[in-house]
């Protein structure tokens, strides 16, 4: 998958642009999407009350914005190691199950699991947040068994420690689709990144692998008790049989 060089959307103020791009080089299949609403990239401090305040009063402001959207060089972001959302046993049991060897020090291709691309507003600095947020659509190659999208999938930020979650998938995502809000420019792409938190498990085998020495403990002092009792018991059904064999005795 690849994007041809690079390439700007012309955004104006108050209208919403969406621009589909990333295919494979042998189809026009595309395999992300930007949407980018309207006013989203406006200064915070402008009004957006009105369109026409905007377009009368507020000139400056309603000039045509740029975005810049291009592939990230591999050189980049592949040494960049994955930071765990919620780094508790849970999660990295649950990583486990499709990585035994890795365990969560995952590599590059184990967790990064759609294009990674470059979005820049080319009149903001990289840290300065979005009016409203853009939202990329980006097509998964989904890591085969691990299909809860909000919890296991995020939008992957490249930060100066590594990828970091900045987003969970939109409600309108399907399972190898998702939509994620972009606060601000950077590099982006969708990774696995697990997020069970170990407060609210409940089911299945997460459960039962929290309480698991809990569950241990109790089964041996359950086992020890009931041999204790079945003990007495025993001891006290001798004593009777013993008791009626000398009454029938001494009663010959």
């Amino acid at each position: 998958m690849c994007i041809r060089d690079s390439f700007y959307i012309t955004v104006a103020p108050v209208s919403t642009r969406q621009y589909s791009f990333v295919r494979d080089g042998t189809t026009p299949k595309r395999y992300a999407r930007i949407i980018i609403p309207a006013s989203a990239l406006l200064n915070k401090e402008g009004h957006t009350n009105s369109t026409r305040i905007l377009q009368q009063e507020d000139a400056g402001e309603l000039s045509n914005r740029q975005v810049k959207v291009w592939d990230a060089p591999d050189s980049l972001v592949r040494d960049k190691r994955l930071i765990m959302e919620a780094d508790n046993e849970v999660n990295r049991q649950y990583v486990r199950q499709f990585y035994p060897i890795a365990h969560t020090n995952l590599e590059y291709h184990h967790f990064v699991r759609s294009a990674v691309l470059i979005v820049n507003d080319t009149e903001k600095n990289d840290e300065e947040k979005y009016r409203f947020p853009m939202y990329l659509q980006l097509k998964l190659d989904l890591v085969e068994g691990a299909t809860n999208i909000q919890n296991d999938y995020c939008l992957g930020r490249a930060e100066v420690d590594g990828w970091r979650c900045v987003s969970r998938p939109t409600p309108e995502s399907i399972l190898n689709e998702h939509t994620y809000p972009v606060y601000k420019d950077g590099i982006y792409a969708a990774i696995f990144n697990p997020n069970y938190p170990e407060a609210n498990l409940g089911q299945g085998g997460d459960w039962f692998a929290k309480y698991f020495q809990l569950i241990v403990q109790y089964t041996l002092i359950f086992v020890f008790v009931s041999l204790v009792i079945a003990y007495f018991v025993w001891r006290l059904l001798r004593y009777k049989d013993k008791y009626r064999h000398c009454l029938l005795y001494t009663s010959d």
